[in-house]
């Protein structure tokens, strides 16, 4: 800090402008050229992430329609909570990405499907949804381990 006085007023200036909270830890880290490619892939799981829980709130909200057209008021009760739930999940992650200067980049969400023969059927899409999202939140978790970087590996721990 300089400290610079003008017209009897004292004020602090910085030598230097404030880095992003991003650059600061790969300054600290390292300066390496794959360290930059590592964060780089960081944040582009980090966005793959978001689109993924985008992805699941629609086939939960997709079932939600599905049963309830089938009079299945409970499962579509159920299926619609989850449905928010998984749309909590990417924005908390849209949220922490802003506040950490992560670069989130919103990809298309591909349409879920509408029909199926059976609530088994559609359980069994669900299943395989899920575990597509936590495959992807494990990978993401790897990622961040590897690079140290703790903020988003504690960030990752509740899903």
């Amino acid at each position: 800090l300089v400290l610079i006085a003008a017209n009897n007023v004292a004020a602090f200036a910085p030598l230097v402008t404030r880095p992003t909270k991003r650059a600061t830890f790969a300054q600290m880290s390292a300066t390496s050229e794959e360290r930059l490619e590592e964060l780089k892939e960081l944040d582009r799981l980090f966005s793959l992430q978001v689109t993924r829980e985008l992805a699941a709130s629609q086939v939960y909200l997709s079932g939600s329609i599905w049963c309830d057209r089938n009079d299945l008021v409970g499962m579509s009760h159920f299926m619609l909570m989850e449905s928010n739930e998984e749309r909590e999940h990417a924005l908390a992650f849209v949220d922490f990405g802003m506040k950490r200067d992560i670069t989130i980049k919103l990809d298309s969400v591909p349409a879920p499907a509408a029909d199926w023969d059976t609530p088994e059927d559609l359980w069994s899409d669900l299943l395989e949804c899920e575990k597509t999202n936590t495959a992807s939140l494990m990978h993401l978790a790897s990622v961040a381990q590897k690079v140290g970087d703790f903020a988003v590996s504690t960030f990752l721990m509740p899903f």
